[in-house]
């Protein structure tokens, strides 16, 4: 159950987007680059390599060199049947690579993609896609939205709402979701975000980052969880960091297919971008990459750190 937060409530940053992906752990994936002639950074699935001779990468996370900005969650749906799903759908992922990848051969403005209707224009596959979840923007204009596979469009992080959470579930605006059900992880983590704003207010980058890091490894179930052999995959909805669970082959969380015997929590992203809109850093920790060492490695003791700054053009 991967979750995103986003934030331009702090008086350092523009914008502060922490992410959690959260996945079999066995599933291949490359490391965050840059690709497409250096206009694209983001980490991409290596499961569908059949398109990468066509430069075509699926990502859940990625921006582009002019200020686009986007993240992919799954959504998870509660229906006993969905006649889109009985056919195979389209990966996901191409969903945030074609609105990054446009801006490489077209001039659009972020208000031609803005809502889903328009995005649907310009990629007729978005229905076809499995359900999601989908945060994207433009650092440069500060307008960013959410759109997901029922059709639905959110205006997000304008002057009205200032912080943004979203996971698996059906999106919420903070005060919507106060006082009605909602997962744990959302809870929580309005929670610790606030908490997170209120101690880096005076904090340098390094602390800020380290803060960020620290909220996304937040685990609220016992990490002995992970030498169950049955656990309670439900609990994925309730912590903020997922520790390895155990997987039943084709057990159904939410994923497309299973990719080895634990889930959990496997790649935290940290995004922050400057006051000016054009400095930006990002942070990656690949946490686990396998179903091997999952004892060894943790939200706070990564088995992989890389660091990368660039500047929007």
């Amino acid at each position: 159950m991967c979750i995103l937060f986003a934030t331009r409530s702090h008086k350092e940053y523009e914008l502060i987007l922490i992410s959690n992906r959260d996945e079999y752990l066995g599933r291949k994936t490359h490391e965050t680059c840059w690709h497409n002639d250096n206009f694209i950074l983001s980490p991409y699935d290596m499961s569908r390599e059949e398109n990468h001779g066509n430069k075509i990468f699926g990502t859940w996370l990625g921006m582009n060199k002019k200020g686009k900005i986007a993240t992919i969650l799954n959504l998870r749906r509660f229906s006993s049947i969905d006649l889109k799903e009985l056919v195979k759908p389209r990966s996901r992922g191409l969903i945030p690579f074609t609105f990054l990848y446009s801006d490489w051969t077209n001039e659009d403005s972020f208000e031609e993609w803005e809502t889903f209707e328009k995005f649907k224009s310009k990629y007729p596959f978005l229905q076809s896609s499995g359900d999601f979840n989908f945060f994207y923007g433009d650092i440069k204009e500060g307008n960013y939205r959410i759109i997901d596979s029922l059709g639905n469009t959110f205006k997000v992080l304008d002057n009205n709402n200032r912080n943004m959470i979203i996971s698996n579930d059906l999106y919420q605006h903070k005060d919507e979701y106060e006082g009605k059900p909602t997962w744990g992880k959302i809870k929580i983590g309005a929670e610790r975000l606030n908490k997170f704003l209120k101690e880096t207010e005076r904090s340098n980058e390094d602390e800020v980052l380290a803060k960020c890091f620290e909220l996304a490894s937040y685990c609220s179930i016992d990490s002995s969880i992970t030498r169950e052999e049955n656990p309670n995959k439900e609990l994925a909805a309730e912590t903020i960091y997922v520790p390895p669970l155990k997987v039943c082959p084709d057990e159904d969380i939410g994923l497309t297919k299973t990719n080895g015997k634990y889930y959990g929590t496997r790649t935290q992203i940290v995004v922050l971008v400057h006051k000016d809109r054009k400095h930006v850093t990002l942070v990656e920790h690949t946490i686990h990459n396998s179903d091997e060492e999952i004892y060894k490695y943790s939200g706070l003791n990564p088995k992989e750190v890389q660091r990368l700054d660039f500047t929007i053009t």
